[in-house]
């Protein structure tokens, strides 16, 4: 149905008058496509509030999760670094890196790197998960770390299944990440590629229960109020409103 409502939307861009700024309709209608294909790889279906989860998690051993391909620019041996300054600093947790390997590292070489700081009891490394998989590591979570430099980040749609899952988020200020992660509410954001302002964020978060929980409730808030498919359909429909002159819009 929706990818409907797209074609004919373009169909839509070749029977206006000639008189028309194009560029800002077409911009939006290949930007929509775009998106929308991209939120139904990640979310499969309709994102709907998960109203029965719950933000506390009740693990004894506070769990923190990474899920991103291993790339150094997602922030992999930077995340590395800060759990091995909270291990020396005797915090107590698990860290989860749940990804694909990539050229830049792979399972051997993410292996070395945890050796090298002596983390093996502390990390584990399982692989590229997806659907019904992917989900339990969400729910067994208590915080969510995605310490991304990667250049070309814009809006990571990792950060909103994290949210959907009642998760505090720790992040950087890189591409739109701001928008979504509002420091001190829904999450932390760190200076990017420091490893002891990393550090520092997630003690915070070991350090306070209640504080992951309330940001955790913070977080779905906001993905629920600003963040589902049909919010980011009527913004669509806004903006595509508003490129329009209002003679056209009235025909």
């Amino acid at each position: 149905l929706y990818m409907c409502i797209i074609d004919c939307l373009s169909t839509i861009v070749f029977i206006l008058p000639l008189h028309l700024d194009y560029t800002k309709v077409i911009i939006l209608i290949l930007w929509w496509r775009n998106f929308q294909l991209e939120y139904w790889r990640t979310f499969q279906l309709v994102s709907t509030c998960k109203e029965e989860l719950k933000a506390r998690r009740n693990n004894e051993v506070p769990h923190l999760l990474f899920l991103s391909n291993l790339l150094i620019s997602k922030g992999v041996t930077v995340l590395l670094d800060a759990l091995k300054i909270l291990k020396e600093k005797e915090y107590t947790f698990v860290c989860q890196f749940v990804g694909g390997e990539t050229s830049e590292m792979g399972a051997v070489q993410f292996s070395e790197e945890v050796d090298k700081r002596n983390l093996n009891d502390r990390i584990a490394y399982v692989g590229r998960k997806v659907g019904e998989e992917k989900e339990a590591f969400f729910r067994q979570s208590d915080v969510f770390v995605f310490p991304t430099y990667y250049y070309n980040e814009c809006f990571p749609l990792v950060i909103l299944e994290a949210m959907e899952y009642k998760l505090p988020v720790i992040s950087t200020n890189e591409g739109g990440i701001p928008d979504m992660v509002k420091d001190g509410e829904n999450g932390l954001i760190f200076e990017k590629q420091n490893p002891y302002s990393l550090a520092d964020c997630i003690a915070k978060l070991l350090d306070d229960e209640e504080l992951r929980v309330k940001m955790g409730n913070a977080g779905y808030d906001k993905f629920c109020r600003e963040f589902t498919l049909q919010q980011f359909e009527h913004r669509m429909l806004d903006i595509l409103s508003q490129n329009l002159p209002q003679k056209e819009k009235e025909n």
